[in-house]
């Protein structure tokens, strides 16, 4: 006899748990800075280069898996938004790239690899420098009219599952692989160009006329409009906004529509306002002239370094250095090229994965990855593969920070995955624990009231393994505030209350800040550990749910001066708290 799922779920709620806080999404203390000089932040970097020493060291071992080290070479970076070449650079030259004759010998932050895949963020990146959000909403159509010519085919058709209704395809579905559209149109993926037995592997021969006519190596890549005539051809996988699909089609079909918007070509543009403005001089469209910096571990032919991709370029065929990754990573978080709001509208999902761990952007492959106070952030990634290259490119905007993995040699994909397991896990721990010790000297201590006779005082503090800023005691005249809320919210146990940054600032002087934070009440009470609706952490949907006077109870604004707090304002109480200690 079996027990049920639905009867296991029933068995299981009776069991209780012990209150664990719920912190909004978004970053739990403020970001930390000086990471040059944090003491928690430079051991980890030390502890993280000991990490990569020993693994190299011993054939690619690590606690995430191996990695062949006498074949596979390596570059790391570590930056946050300001810091001049970063805040590691660790560099990896495996024994079969000393012994070549072609190329570098020892990599270093300058050396040249093949992104791979990576090209798609210097492609969505670019579109936004040139076009702003404003066409995400419009219909491919509208830039490529070959696509308007086989919309209307296939509307005439009236057949929906054997060709794609171009009019339904936005240009944001394409940049977040929601189209639904075919993953490549004629690669060196397409079994007939494989060089595969296919009849022998249970595939029926085919005429010529179905065998692409380009495209299905490097060396014929397809002119635009035999590319738009054979991927028009293809059936569609989904219909539109369906599900995520992969697709590297998509992007070419954005480059195409970048071009006739701005009326200029790919090449041009990404050179002059992107890798100009950057400084980015070992980055590069084309396949690059000089080898003297290039990583190339079974020389230039073999490695697929000097195969030209044509249109694909901004698919999958850029070429840049760990230095001017980080440059461009650094251009991100500064908000340089672009506004901030653009930069906080771009580095949010579109669409889940079937992960309950990840989701998907234009293009960033989104990460949820848990860290030491049971809360979550996100970890905007794009990964990339091509020949003899894979790379990873990170930024966590919660923590300000990212890194940067460049690979080559054998085996590079499942290298960068073990690179990037080992890196998250060592930084972003150090990362929350230094932003909490920044934290605690920066507003920790007790405010109070300057008005005779009036008893009203805040102390604020942060508790290890914690997130937020936490409300040790709070009065208002004399009245204890979180009995107050207590009894408001009906928590026999009491309240939690800590204090999380909304990112809302106001320079006041040259040295002087307000700081916007928002609090979070949360009962204190065990509960039975209930299902999906009873134990969801749903703390968003009462943030400035308390209001008196039309101002929220859980708002409040620090005052900072020289970079420390020297007052407090409960914002609903109508008062400010003078630092005291």
């Amino acid at each position: 006899m079996h027990t049920s799922v639905f009867y296991s779920l029933l068995l299981s709620s009776s069991t209780a748990f012990a209150y664990q806080p719920c912190p909004l999404l978004g970053p739990v203390f403020q970001a930390p800075t000086g990471l040059c000089d944090a003491t928690i932040f430079q051991d980890a970097l030390r502890n993280l280069t000991d990490t990569l020493d020993n693994g190299t060291a011993t054939g690619g071992e690590t606690r995430y898996g191996s990695f062949p080290s006498n074949a596979t070479s390596f570059s790391i970076g570590v930056f946050d938004a300001t810091t001049p070449g970063g805040l590691l650079s660790y560099q990896y030259s495996s024994s079969a790239l000393q012994s070549g004759t072609e190329g570098v010998n020892r990599v270093t932050e300058d050396s040249v690899y093949r992104l791979g895949s990576g090209s798609k963020l210097i492609t969505i990146y670019l579109f936004l420098i040139e076009v702003g959000w404003k066409y995400w909403d419009h219909s491919i159509t509208d830039f490529v009219p070959q696509l308007e010519v086989a919309a209307r085919k296939c509307l005439a058709r009236k057949d929906a599952v054997d060709c794609v209704d171009w009019n339904d395809v936005t240009l944001g579905a394409l940049a977040s692989h929601m189209a639904g559209i075919p993953r490549d149109y004629s690669t060196t993926a397409e079994l007939l160009a494989s060089g595969l037995p296919v009849v022998e592997y249970g595939l029926p021969p085919l005429p010529a006329s179905d065998f692409p006519p380009c495209g299905t190596n490097y060396t014929n890549a397809c002119p635009e409009s035999e590319y738009l005539r054979g991927l028009t051809a293809e059936h569609p996988v989904f219909k539109p906004f369906t599900s995520p699909v992969y697709s590297n089609a998509g992007f070419e079909l954005l480059e195409f529509a970048l071009q006739n918007i701005t009326g200029r070509s790919s090449e041009s543009v990404v050179q002059a306002d992107l890798f100009d403005k950057l400084n980015m001089t070992h980055s590069s469209y084309n396949v690059p002239t000089d080898y003297s910096d290039a990583v190339l571990p079974l020389g230039a032919d073999a490695s697929g370094f000097d195969a030209t991709l044509g249109n694909e370029t901004p698919v999958g065929g850029y070429y840049s250095s760990q230095a001017d990754l980080i440059r461009m990573g650094q251009s991100i978080l500064s908000a340089t090229l672009l506004s901030p709001n653009l930069i906080k509208k771009w580095m949010k999902p579109v669409t889940f994965t079937s992960s309950a761990t990840a989701a998907v952007g234009m293009p960033w492959e989104i990460f949820r990855v848990p860290n030491l106070t049971d809360h979550v952030f996100d970890l905007y990634t794009k990964s990339g593969d091509v020949f003899s290259y894979s790379t990873m490119f990170a930024i966590a905007p919660d923590y300000g920070v990212g890194f940067v993995i460049l690979a080559a040699g054998n085996h590079t994909t499942s290298t960068v995955e073990v690179l990037s397991d080992t890196v998250t896990a060592t930084i972003f721990p150090a990362l929350e624990n230094a932003a909490r010790a920044q934290s605690q000297e920066k507003f920790g201590g007790r405010y109070e009231s300057k008005t005779a006779g009036l008893a009203s005082n805040i102390t604020l503090a942060t508790n290890a393994g914690q997130p937020g800023l936490v409300v040790e005691s709070w009065y208002s005249n004399g009245t204890d505030m979180l009995l107050t809320i207590a009894g408001i919210r009906k928590a026999t146990h009491g309240v939690d209350v800590r204090l999380y940054p909304s990112g809302l600032a106001q320079q006041t002087s040259a040295t002087s800040q307000r700081l916007g934070f928002r609090a979070v009440f949360e009962s204190r009470d065990t509960a039975p550990d209930g299902g999906v609706f009873s134990s969801d952490c749903s703390t968003w949907f009462v943030a400035d749910q308390l209001m008196y006077g039309n101002v929220g109870l859980d708002e409040f604004v620090i005052e900072v001066e020289d970079g420390k707090a020297v007052s407090v304002s409960p914002r609903a109480l109508r008062a400010t708290l003078e630092k005291v200690d």
